[in-house]
Protein backbone atom coordinates (compact mmCIF):
# COMPACT_ATOMS: atom_id res chain seq x y z
CA UNK A 1 0.00 0.00 0.00
CA UNK A 2 1.39 3.43 -0.90
CA UNK A 3 1.14 6.61 1.11
CA UNK A 4 -1.40 9.21 0.01
CA UNK A 5 0.23 12.24 -1.61
CA UNK A 6 0.94 15.05 0.81
CA UNK A 7 1.38 18.72 -0.02
CA UNK A 8 3.65 21.09 1.88
CA UNK A 9 3.70 24.82 1.20
CA UNK A 10 6.85 26.92 1.50
CA UNK A 11 6.80 30.71 1.40
CA UNK A 12 9.78 32.57 -0.04
CA UNK A 13 8.37 36.00 0.80
CA UNK A 14 10.86 38.80 1.15
CA UNK A 15 13.25 37.44 -1.47
CA UNK A 16 14.12 39.57 -4.45
CA UNK A 17 14.27 38.21 -8.01
CA UNK A 18 18.05 37.75 -7.92
CA UNK A 19 17.83 35.58 -4.82
CA UNK A 20 14.92 33.55 -6.25
CA UNK A 21 16.93 32.97 -9.43
CA UNK A 22 19.95 31.88 -7.38
CA UNK A 23 17.74 29.59 -5.28
CA UNK A 24 15.95 27.91 -8.21
CA UNK A 25 18.95 27.85 -10.56
CA UNK A 26 18.98 28.18 -14.33
CA UNK A 27 15.81 26.65 -15.79
CA UNK A 28 14.94 25.70 -12.18
CA UNK A 29 17.61 22.98 -12.25
CA UNK A 30 18.13 23.18 -8.48
CA UNK A 31 14.45 22.38 -7.91
CA UNK A 32 14.57 19.56 -10.49
CA UNK A 33 17.60 18.08 -8.70
CA UNK A 34 15.69 17.95 -5.42
CA UNK A 35 12.73 16.36 -7.23
CA UNK A 36 14.84 13.68 -8.87
CA UNK A 37 16.87 12.80 -5.79
CA UNK A 38 14.04 12.79 -3.26
CA UNK A 39 11.15 11.50 -5.36
CA UNK A 40 8.81 14.47 -4.98
CA UNK A 41 7.31 17.11 -7.24
CA UNK A 42 8.24 20.75 -6.62
CA UNK A 43 5.91 23.41 -8.01
CA UNK A 44 7.07 27.04 -7.97
CA UNK A 45 4.82 30.01 -8.47
CA UNK A 46 6.47 33.32 -7.66
CA UNK A 47 7.35 33.39 -3.99
CA UNK A 48 5.56 30.12 -3.16
CA UNK A 49 6.58 26.49 -3.46
CA UNK A 50 4.49 23.37 -3.19
CA UNK A 51 6.16 20.04 -2.48
CA UNK A 52 3.99 17.07 -3.45
CA UNK A 53 4.63 13.40 -2.76
CA UNK A 54 4.63 10.82 0.01
CA UNK A 55 4.44 12.52 3.41
CA UNK A 56 7.88 11.44 4.63
CA UNK A 57 9.55 12.57 1.40
CA UNK A 58 7.76 15.92 1.27
CA UNK A 59 8.94 16.69 4.80
CA UNK A 60 12.52 15.84 3.87
CA UNK A 61 12.38 17.77 0.60
CA UNK A 62 10.86 20.81 2.34
CA UNK A 63 13.70 20.78 4.86
CA UNK A 64 16.26 20.59 2.03
CA UNK A 65 14.56 23.40 0.07
CA UNK A 66 14.41 25.66 3.15
CA UNK A 67 18.14 25.11 3.70
CA UNK A 68 18.94 25.87 0.04
CA UNK A 69 16.84 29.04 0.30
CA UNK A 70 18.65 30.05 3.49
CA UNK A 71 22.04 29.53 1.83
CA UNK A 72 20.97 31.40 -1.32
CA UNK A 73 21.13 34.67 0.64
CA UNK A 74 24.89 34.39 1.14
CA UNK A 75 26.30 32.07 -1.52
CA UNK A 76 25.84 31.02 -5.12
CA UNK A 77 23.78 27.86 -5.36
CA UNK A 78 25.78 25.75 -7.79
CA UNK A 79 24.64 22.25 -8.75
CA UNK A 80 27.41 20.86 -6.54
CA UNK A 81 26.22 22.88 -3.54
CA UNK A 82 22.62 21.78 -4.07
CA UNK A 83 23.81 18.17 -4.32
CA UNK A 84 25.63 18.56 -0.99
CA UNK A 85 22.48 19.93 0.65
CA UNK A 86 20.51 16.94 -0.56
CA UNK A 87 23.23 14.57 0.63
CA UNK A 88 23.48 16.24 4.05
CA UNK A 89 19.77 16.62 4.74
CA UNK A 90 17.93 14.21 2.46
CA UNK A 91 19.85 10.94 2.60
CA UNK A 92 19.96 8.14 3.60
CA UNK A 93 16.48 8.29 5.14
CA UNK A 94 14.77 9.05 1.83
CA UNK A 95 16.73 6.64 -0.39
CA UNK A 96 14.37 3.67 -0.45
CA UNK A 97 11.20 5.69 -1.01
CA UNK A 98 12.86 7.89 -3.62
CA UNK A 99 14.15 4.87 -5.51
CA UNK A 100 10.65 3.38 -5.53
CA UNK A 101 9.18 6.66 -6.83
CA UNK A 102 11.84 6.97 -9.54
CA UNK A 103 11.35 3.34 -10.58
CA UNK A 104 7.59 3.84 -10.83
CA UNK A 105 8.10 6.98 -12.91
CA UNK A 106 10.60 5.23 -15.19
CA UNK A 107 8.21 2.35 -15.79
CA UNK A 108 5.38 4.73 -16.68
CA UNK A 109 7.66 6.70 -19.05
CA UNK A 110 8.88 3.53 -20.74
CA UNK A 111 5.30 2.34 -21.25
CA UNK A 112 4.22 5.68 -22.70
CA UNK A 113 7.24 5.76 -25.02
CA UNK A 114 6.57 2.20 -26.19
CA UNK A 115 2.96 3.12 -26.96
CA UNK A 116 4.01 6.17 -28.97
CA UNK A 117 6.53 4.12 -30.95
CA UNK A 118 4.01 1.38 -31.71
CA UNK A 119 1.34 3.92 -32.70
CA UNK A 120 -1.22 2.81 -30.09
Amino acid sequence: MTEAPAVQEISLEGADNARLANFAGPMEQNLRHVEERLGVEVRRRGHRLQVVGPETLTATASHVLRRIFELSATETMTPDRVHLCVQELGFPQATAAANAAVTAGTTASATATARRLSGN
